[in-house]
């Protein structure tokens, strides 16, 4: 844990991506529900776009892979909600709903 923090690697992309992955299982320990991870987040997202499988969602948050279903369907129904708002601000007639 003490490279990951302290390491000094020409690689610093790949080393910011594990630390803040670290940080956030870290806050997701602590704070249990009320902090949904990005990262968890969209693993989620990206496995119900593609495989479109709730059973594989389920089977990764109970590993603690990614968030559950129901935390996705909710970010998505709150992502098309607020494209709709925006839209209706712009005043343009068309609505684009994002294809999740």
């Amino acid at each position: 844990m003490e490279t990951i923090i302290t390491s000094r690697h020409s690689d610093s992309i790949n080393l910011d991506k594990k630390r803040a992955a670290l940080s956030q299982a870290i806050v997701s320990a602590c704070r249990l529900r009320s902090f949904v991870p990005p990262l968890l987040l969209g693993i989620g997202v990206y496995v119900h776009r593609h495989f479109g499988s709730r059973q594989l969602i389920d089977f990764l948050h109970n590993w603690g892979f990614c968030v559950s279903y129901n935390e996705i369907y909710s970010h998505k129904n709150s992502v098309i909600k607020e494209t709709m708002e925006v839209d209706k601000q712009d005043d343009n007639i068309f609505y684009f709903l994002l294809i999740y």
